[in-house]
């Protein structure tokens, strides 16, 4: 990680055969520590001031607490969905190295 990092690599994006960050990301990049701290700080403060109003106003709403924290969760949605993706590319390119792999051993 610390080699990615230092060679000025986004720590989002380093993922290959020899380096794998998934999970490390937030300590590695400063920026996105930041972002992540700030959605998350800004999501909470959303929930505490709708369960307020609801208790001011005797209500329950847990859907509406769900959806005072899920606009600020939309980042974070987005980029796991992007690692998924491509996760699944990698994991197929592998998948495909070794197939071609065990041809060539079939055809030895």
């Amino acid at each position: 990680m610390k080699q990615a990092t230092s060679q000025g690599m986004d720590a989002s994006s380093v993922n290959s055969k020899t380096i794998c960050i998934r999970g490390l990301e937030k300590q590695s990049s400063k920026s996105l520590a930041q972002q992540r701290t700030i959605e998350k700080a800004s999501g909470i403060a959303s929930v505490l001031i709708e369960q307020s109003f609801q208790r001011k106003s005797g209500i329950t709403n847990p859907v509406a607490i769900a959806n005072a924290y899920m606009s600020f969760s939309k980042g974070a949605k987005a980029r796991a969905a992007h690692y998924g993706r491509q996760d699944a590319e990698d994991t197929s390119q592998v998948h495909e190295e070794m197939l071609d792999g065990i041809d060539t051993i079939a055809d030895i």
